[in-house]
């Protein structure tokens, strides 16, 4: 989807005369394609804007929605937090947001059973050791915390959706180590996009789950891992009014 959207941009700004391109207001995206000074650099730019900006988010999100769908008694906390914190009527602030705790926790644990990527990517920058292991300077490494949050030595009850996990009062429930569950990386090079993705999901979920349930009535589908881990298939989830 990404790399379609960006090679229409492309062609639509090829067609533009000097004079246009002058008097023109462009969009984020346009605006990075036109200022590039290498236009292959410029196009690899934007698609990972794109990619990173849209593609991920999405099939996130439709993680999100999949396990609501299938845990009837989770979505219905999340709906009674949701009628409990956002006043009927009124708009979706940020200081409403931030009362949703529920919500946090049920995108931070949709995230640890099916996170977007396997894994975080790095490159040693000098030699280390790892558990005995040399790694020398310049190796390719990759930490999968798909794994690690699916172990049930890291993660209690590693196997179900439980978003409980993450609430204050529940230490039984939270991983064995503060590192477990890191799917947008972690210090410096941490995924820059974090809380925008956050926001993103907030709000759609919010609004969506105060307006309406979910529901499941199919086998379980089937996960593929791609660019990104995604579903083999579209996911045909049932919404009903509330």
């Amino acid at each position: 989807m990404a790399t379609r959207h960006v090679n229409e941009v492309v062609d639509r700004l090829s067609k533009l005369s000097e004079e246009e391109i002058a008097s023109r207001q462009f969009s984020v995206l346009e605006r990075l394609l036109v200022n590039s000074h290498d236009s292959d650099k410029g196009v690899a730019f934007a698609l990972d804007m794109m990619l990173a900006g849209i593609d991920t988010t999405a099939h996130q999100t439709s993680s999100l929605l999949y396990f609501l769908a299938t845990h009837p008694e989770q979505q219905r906390a999340l709906q009674a937090e949701l009628d409990r914190e956002w006043e009927a009527g009124q708009p979706l602030t940020a200081s409403v947001l931030e009362k949703l705790k529920y919500l946090r926790a049920c995108i931070k644990e949709a995230m640890r059973l099916q996170a977007v990527v396997t894994g975080i990517l790095r490159t040693a920058n000098q030699d280390v050791v790892l558990n005995g292991y040399l790694i020398p300077k310049g190796t390719h490494t990759i930490v999968c915390t798909k794994t690690m949050c699916r172990d049930e030595r890291l993660v209690p009850r590693a196997s179900e959706y439980l978003p409980e996990r993450w609430l204050p009062g529940q230490e039984q429930l939270k991983p064995r180590h503060a590192f477990v569950n890191i799917p947008f990386g972690f210090g410096p090079r941490m995924c820059a996009g974090k809380r925008f993705a956050d926001l993103e999901m907030e709000v759609l979920c919010a609004r969506l789950f105060r307006s309406h349930n979910l529901e499941w009535h199919h086998p379980e589908p089937q996960v593929e891992q791609k660019l990104f881990v995604q579903y083999s298939s579209p996911l045909k989830i049932t919404m009903k009014e509330r």
